[in-house]
């Protein structure tokens, strides 16, 4: 049985990828080391069109550029959060510096181990599984909320620390109640910057909370002596609890253990409100 044709590369910035790659018409499996996300969506996309798209676009030196049907399967090793798309794993870091355990897995692909592995995985029974369900591990869902933009990853902090993040006053605004929008536009470009995330504009901003929390609300206020006019514009906050359930929704993984989040009992400034 013949091998699988294999190529270890490390790809950084989609180099080998496109330009002068006719060696990937005939590529069965591609392992790219070092793998970095590092917001590059741009390269982040090449890999998505290598990974699902039915043809690859390959072009020889000093010839014409073709298109040849995609039979290319890759894997990614990194330090680094990978995307939610991907079967993510996290190795385990036991056998680091084991010679003799490394040894002997080299001397078995040395005599015929490549192809006796190949040999077990086209005929190990699938049943009705398709390679398009992909496993939602632990890691993977680490990876997600990682990646996740910058509203969702500061209402997740909120989330832990039970108040809102990255509010400058005194007292802490606690989760539960309704908050002016200024004083959450102002925590979590606080966040961010602390965070080294960008931060939306205002606009984008109130559509990510809208999406979370529904429309913003205001009130007016009658006093003794009449009128005293409107109130800030303000969002209703959920409780820690349901704010988790709603994050989650957004990202599509699993509801995070309530008992493992840490909390903090503080006094929040309802009197402002």
């Amino acid at each position: 049985m013949s091998q699988i044709p294999t190529l270890l590369i490390p790809l950084q910035g989609g180099v080998g990828v496109y330009g002068v790659n006719d060696w990937l018409g005939s590529m069965s499996f591609l392992l790219c080391e070092e793998i970095l996300f590092a917001k590059d969506y741009a390269t982040v996309d090449k890999l998505k069109a290598l990974i699902t798209g039915a043809s690859l676009q390959v072009e020889r030196k000093f010839s014409s550029v073709r298109q040849v049907p995609n039979h290319l399967h890759l894997m990614l090793t990194s330090n680094h959060s990978s995307d939610r798309r991907y079967l993510i794993l996290d190795v385990a870091e036991d056998r680091i510096g084991d010679k003799a355990w490394f040894g002997r897995i080299y001397r078995d692909l040395a005599e015929g181990g490549t192809a006796q592995f190949l040999n077990y995985l086209l005929n190990y029974p699938l049943g009705s599984w398709h390679p398009r369900e992909l496993l939602k591990t632990a890691e993977a869902i680490e990876a997600q909320q990682e990646s996740a933009n910058s509203e969702l990853q500061w209402l997740q902090a909120c989330v832990d620390d039970d108040h809102i993040v990255g509010h400058s006053g005194m007292d802490k605004w606690t989760l539960g109640q309704r908050i002016e929008v200024e004083v959450l536009r102002k925590a979590y470009v606080r966040f961010c910057q602390d965070h080294k995330l960008h931060a939306d504009n205002p606009i984008m901003f109130g559509k990510q909370l809208t999406k979370l929390f529904g429309k913003r609300v205001r009130k007016t206020v009658s006093g003794p002596g009449g009128e005293l006019g409107p109130r800030p514009w303000a969002y209703s906050i959920p409780t820690g609890e349901d704010l988790a359930r709603r994050i989650s929704a957004e990202l599509g993984v699993p509801v995070p253990d309530a008992e493992k989040r840490p909390t903090t009992c503080c006094l929040s400034p309802t009197s402002a409100l």
